[in-house]
C-alpha cells in the first residue's frame, strides 16, 4: 500500500516537473520569437530610411548598392521586411523568422525579375553585359536591379517574354502564399466567396423581377380595358351611310 502510493507520488512528481520544463520552454520560445521580431523591425526600419533617403558618404553607397542590386523593388522590400515582423510578433505566421525574411526576398527578387522581363531588352547584350546594364539602371530606377536580371533574363532566354511573364507571375503568387501562409482550400474559399456572393444577388434580382412581372402585367390589363369606349355608333358604319345618300 506505501509502496503503491509512494509510486503514485512520484509519478505525479514527474508529470508536474515535466509542465513545468514545456512551460519554461515555450515562454524561452515566446520570448525569443519576439526579440528577433524586434530585431527585424528595426532592420526594415533601417531600410527604409536608407531607401527613401540619400544621404552622404557611407550612406550614399549603401543607398546606390541597395537599387543597384534591387533596383525599383528596394521600395517593396522594407515594407515587406516589417510585415513579416509585425505578423510573426503577433503569431499569426509560425516557423522560423529567419526563414520567411528569406521567402520574403526571394518574393522581391521574382518581382525584380518581373520588372526585367517587361522592360526592353538588348538584343546585342550578353548575359553579363545585361547584368551590369541591369544594375546601373537599377540605380537610375529603371530597372528590377541586378538580382532581378539574374533571374529574369535566364527566364526571358529559355522561354521568351509572354513564357517567362507567365512563369514569373505564378512564383510571385506562389511565394506569397508561402509567406502568408495560405493553404489551397483557403485561398479557394476565398475566390468562392465573392462568386458565391455574386451569384446569390442575381438569384435574388431574378426572383424579385418573377414577382414584379404579374403584377405589372395586370396593370397594363386593366388600364386598356379601362380606356376601351365599348359604345360604338350604329348610325356611322360606312354602309349605313351610303344607303342614306342613295336615299336622299
Amino acid at each position: 500500500m506505501a509502496a503503491a502510493k509512494k509510486k503514485g507520488g512520484r509519478s505525479k512528481s514527474a508529470t508536474a516537473t515535466k509542465m513545468q520544463n514545456e512551460t519554461a520552454r515555450k515562454e524561452a520560445t515566446a520570448g525569443k520569437r519576439q526579440l528577433m521580431s524586434v530585431i527585424w523591425f528595426a532592420v526594415a526600419v533601417f531600410l527604409l530610411c536608407i531607401v527613401f533617403i540619400k544621404g552622404q558618404n557611407v550612406w550614399l553607397a549603401i543607398h546606390n548598392f541597395i537599387f543597384g542590386v534591387f533596383g525599383v523593388t528596394a521600395y517593396f522590400y522594407p515594407f515587406l521586411l516589417g510585415f513579416v515582423a509585425v505578423l510573426f510578433a503577433m503569431d499569426k505566421i509560425g516557423g522560423s523568422i529567419n526563414a520567411k525574411i528569406t521567402e520574403s526576398g526571394v518574393l522581391v527578387i521574382l518581382i525584380g525579375a518581373a520588372v526585367d522581363i517587361f522592360v526592353k531588352h538588348g538584343e546585342t547584350l550578353s548575359f553579363w553585359q545585361h547584368l551590369t546594364a541591369a544594375y546601373e539602371s537599377g540605380i537610375a530606377l529603371k530597372s528590377g536591379g541586378f538580382l532581378g536580371a539574374l533571374i529574369g533574363q535566364p527566364l526571358y532566354i529559355a522561354f521568351g517574354k509572354t513564357g517567362a511573364a507567365i512563369t514569373v507571375i505564378i512564383l510571385i503568387c506562389v511565394f506569397l502564399m508561402i509567406i502568408t501562409g495560405t493553404t489551397l482550400m483557403s485561398l479557394f474559399k476565398t475566390v468562392a466567396r465573392p462568386v458565391r456572393s455574386i451569384s446569390e444577388q442575381a438569384e435574388n434580382a431574378y426572383q424579385s423581377r418573377l414577382e414584379r412581372e404579374p403584377k405589372e402585367t395586370g396593370e397594363k390589363q386593366l388600364k386598356v380595358i379601362k380606356g376601351f369606349n365599348v359604345d360604338i355608333p350604329v348610325d356611322d358604319i360606312p354602309e349605313k351611310r351610303k344607303i342614306k345618300k342613295e336615299t336622299l
